[in-house]
This record gives structure tokens, sequence and C-alpha cells, in this order.
């Protein structure tokens, strides 16, 4: 299948890719690592059940990264999400920090400045770096979603114009649905 879109959202991946072809990519890269469970006794892989998301990482200084991807109505990659597995206590609040502030120079060293960038100290304050580029970049650190009294890094990278169109397409579909019920009241 060719792409019209060949934006890098990360190693081996674009932005535009199907389900199937971002499994490949996942599958075939040496940077990220695969879940030990899709490994066969033999040293092979499993056959990858279509449609079904695995739990995909990758390191950066020292430090495990999920990988998540959303899709767009059409099946095509917009976003990917990096998620640290070690979860940010009150009491070691500036060791995220200063992990947060190394991944910004990483993504500065080939982005350059980002736009916004709003760094505290304590937690409650702006923990966010954004580049506002095609592919736009989200760094920061925010509570963690499942644990009160807990927090994150998340790395976001976006299509932006395909963000926009499933936004309108999201829109739409709210607008539709209202339509479609307005009668019944």
């Amino acid at each position: 299948m060719e792409k019209e879109n060949n934006t890098l959202a990360y190693s081996g991946i674009y932005f535009g890719m199907d389900f199937n072809e971002v499994q490949n990519a996942l599958m075939n890269d040496k940077k990220i690592v695969r879940p030990s469970y899709l490994n066969t006794a033999d040293g092979g892989i499993f056959n990858l059940p279509p449609n079904q998301q695995f739990m995909f990482r990758v390191s950066f200084f020292g430090n495990d990264y999920l990988l998540d991807f959303n899709y767009n109505h059409e099946g095509e990659l917009y976003r990917l999400l990096f998620k640290n597995e070690s979860f940010i206590k009150v009491h070691n609040f500036h060791e995220g920090i200063d992990e947060l502030n190394k991944l910004i120079s990483m993504i500065e060293a080939k982005y350059g400045e980002p736009e916004l960038k709003q760094i505290g100290n304590n937690p409650g304050d702006y923990f966010i770096a954004q580049w506002n580029l095609e592919k736009e970049i989200l760094l920061g650190i925010q509570n963690h979603p499942d644990f009160e009294g807990f927090y994150q890094i998340l790395m976001v990278f976006s299509y932006s114009p395909m963000v926009i169109q499933e936004e309108a397409f999201e829109n739409q579909q709210e607008e539709d649905f209202i339509d479609s019920e307005i009668d019944y009241f």
C-alpha cells in the first residue's frame, strides 16, 4: 500500500500506516522491544492476530516507555504516545522533572526550541514542552489516569493534518447524532 504521507512518527513507523503496517514495523525494528510472550520456543515469532495491539516499548535514558497508537476512523495512524512505565511519586518528583528535561533536550537537538515550554518545580505546576510543526510534539508530566497521587511522563507525536481531519470527522459525527436524535425530544 503506497502512502501519500511519509512523515516519520518514530523509527520505522510513519503516520498514515494502517494497523498491520505498524505491527510489521514494530516486529522488525531492533530498537523497539516486543513483548516476550510473542516469541516462540524456537526463537521465532507468533503470528499476530489481526487488530490486536500489544505492549511494545522503547527505552530512553534507562527508562522504559510503552507505545500507544491512535488510529483515525479510516484506520490510519495519526498519533503515537510514549508513556513511561514507572510512576512518579510526589517524594521523587524531581527525578521525573530531570527525566523530562533530558527528553526535551533530545527533541530540541533535532527540532530546535519548543514554541511553548513551562517547567515548574512542584506537583501542580505546569510541566510541558510543545513544538507546533507538521508533526506536533508534546512532552509533559501528567497525573496518572489510574493511580491518584502518581504522575507519569508522556510524549505525544501527532500528525497535525490528520488530527484536524479526525477532529472534523468526530464533530460531524456528533452533529449527525444530534440531528438524528433531536426529533425524539
